[in-house]
């Protein structure tokens, strides 16, 4: 049979398809030639040009054919004879001119057109319910230049992502760079500054101590320590040493101020003395009638452990105030431990009468620390009166007997002394005088005298 040509876009098809494989549209059957329609005479040229190779089969690629010389039969329908030519677009090259037709030489068929490239078969076309071709059988698309257009972009974020990234590393190491040259250590303002305040790596903590203590008759509260290589409050450039902060609290309720001395006491027993506070006033001067938090800072050996170490507050002078940051510890040992007397005796011949109510052995007075390796013991004195005259009581009237017979005085440097007046049948207690007595348990005794300094009797206190 005689090959063909689409009647949409002139591909030429092999013969009998009903279909075109290059654009899609169906084909109509070849009407056959009536005696009063004489067929198109072809040149010998012009069939060997169109004629399909010789061993071919009915699919075999015809091969391309320059355009035919003016007068030459066309063998292609006219567009306007296929019902489907509309809904498809005509061969690139072959638009409508400005009188409706399409340029070329025409014959018998119509105008004649330039036989199209060579044809690759592929599946037919589906027409679908509306009266169109499925999407797969419609003619492809160029897509050269979205291809182009997505590599563009694609090398744009590349390049964007290279630069950035290499610029986000370089600002970080010239801004380590330059913090580092304006601290003049490496790291430490940084670490300063992006935890103030705070707890920076490596740092040995103790939270919620709370151990309680008093010193010269000022509550001293531990509530929580930490060590490490450098601090924000203080950055340590000696290797050999660790700062160590202990969060205090204390409160003076007193009339007099305190001048507390700290000092950390570590496990081999070396003492390192108070640094710095913050604020300065609570490693200071505890003023009375205050209450106040803050920091105290020493510098350490590196290497030791936090809960080795010992708060000591007192001066060497002192009996100090030891306080371990862990394991055992007694907060009763600051306290008064109290001997109930109630032994009285007759002075001035019977017209004033003393009474010694109880004693108390303690670390401090209020304002006062007892000395070193000593403790302080108080007395204290009810006086009633038995005249009708007022009369003067005081240490002028008592001694204290020691175990091995020594007396003593009361002292007045620890901030008690008894010097009352009592008016004519009054009666009340007139306070307490202290003494300095050795630290272990032991039988005292109390004498009195008259207002001459004449002997009027002798209690026993016990054991204290």
């Amino acid at each position: 049979m005689q090959a063909t040509f689409c009647n949409n876009c002139g591909k030429p098809l092999p013969a009998g398809s009903t279909f075109c494989g290059e654009c899609g549209a169906p084909q109509k059957p070849a009407m056959p030639h009536t005696p009063n329609t004489p067929a198109p005479s072809l040149s010998a040229e012009t069939m060997r040009a169109s004629a399909p190779p010789s061993g071919g089969g009915d699919y075999a690629p015809t091969q391309y054919q320059p355009p035919p010389p003016p007068g030459t039969p066309s063998l292609v329908a006219h567009a306007g004879q296929d019902a489907y030519a509309s809904q498809y677009p005509p061969a690139p090259g072959y638009g409508p001119n400005n009188a409706g037709g399409y340029p070329g030489p025409s014959g018998p068929q119509g105008p004649a057109m330039v036989p199209p490239p060579a044809y690759v078969p592929g599946p037919p076309p589906v027409v679908t319910p509306g009266g169109g071709v499925a999407p797969w059988a419609q003619p492809q698309k160029k897509r050269t230049g979205l291809k182009v257009g997505l590599g563009c972009l694609v090398a744009i974020v590349l390049v964007v992502l290279l630069l950035g990234g290499g610029g986000f590393f370089l600002y970080k190491k010239l801004s380590s760079k330059s913090s580092s040259t304006a601290s003049g250590t490496p790291g430490a303002s940084a670490t300063a500054s992006a935890t103030p305040g705070g707890n920076p790596a490596g740092t040995q903590t103790l939270n919620d101590i709370n151990r309680e203590a008093i010193y010269a008759g000022g509550d001293f509260t531990i509530i929580s320590a930490k060590e490490a290589a450098s601090l924000p409050e203080l950055q340590q450039s000696d290797p050999t040493l660790n700062v160590l902060e202990v969060q205090i609290k204390e409160t003076n309720q007193g009339t007099r101020g305190l001048n507390p001395t700290f000092t950390a006491i570590g496990a081999d027993g070396k003492a390192s003395s108070l640094y710095s506070s913050s604020p300065a006033s609570v490693g200071a001067f505890w003023n009375p009638g205050t209450t106040a938090s803050g920091a105290l800072f020493f510098k350490v050996p590196s290497g030791s452990k936090i809960g080795d170490f010992v708060i000591q507050i007192g001066n060497s002078m002192e009996l100090p105030v030891s306080v371990p940051l862990t394991g055992t510890y007694d907060p009763n040992q600051w306290q008064p431990v109290t001997y109930p007397i109630n032994k009285s005796v007759m002075i001035d011949i019977g017209r004033l009468k003393l009474t010694v109510t109880q004693i108390e052995v303690v670390t401090w007075n209020p304002g006062f620390q007892a000395p070193k390796d000593m403790r302080l013991l108080r007395m204290y004195l009810h006086v009633e009166s038995n005249e009708a005259l007022a009369a003067n009581v005081g240490s002028g009237n008592y001694v204290l007997v020691f175990p091995n017979g020594d007396r003593a005085k009361a002292t007045v440097i620890y901030g008690s002394l008894i010097d009352a007046g009592v008016a004519g049948g009054e009666s009340k207690d007139v306070g307490y005088d202290t003494w300095v007595v050795p630290p272990e348990p032991a039988d005292y005794g109390m004498a009195f005298f008259n207002s001459d300094g004449t002997p009027a009797g002798q209690i026993d206190l016990g054991t204290v």
